[in-house]
């Protein structure tokens, strides 16, 4: 977790955020926001909840989709954490 923190403190402040600390919350588990979003989406999905209560879903590539070329060589071509669907 400490690795994820520094880099999104480096994105911050390359970003030129002000006072960035009070505006991550960093009480939060990881588990447990993994487990909100799923609890989330299975109420969209059971139709407990509609999609328009202001709740905001964003799928994104977890890796990087690359392309074997010439050699070993690999050609990016949607990088990690990119949203879905991605127009290129």
């Amino acid at each position: 977790m400490d690795f994820l923190k520094k880099h999104v403190e480096n994105y911050l402040v390359s970003r030129n955020v002000e006072d960035y600390k009070s505006k991550v919350n960093m009480t939060l588990d990881p588990d447990q926001a993994i487990a909100y979003g799923a609890a989330i989406q299975a109420a969209i999905i059971t139709g407990e909840i509609s999609v328009q209560e202001s709740v905001t879903f964003q799928d994104v590539t977890p890796l990087t989709i690359g392309m074997k070329i010439f050699g070993d060589n690999i050609k990016e071509l949607i990088p990690a954490c990119t949203n879905l669907p991605k127009r290129t």
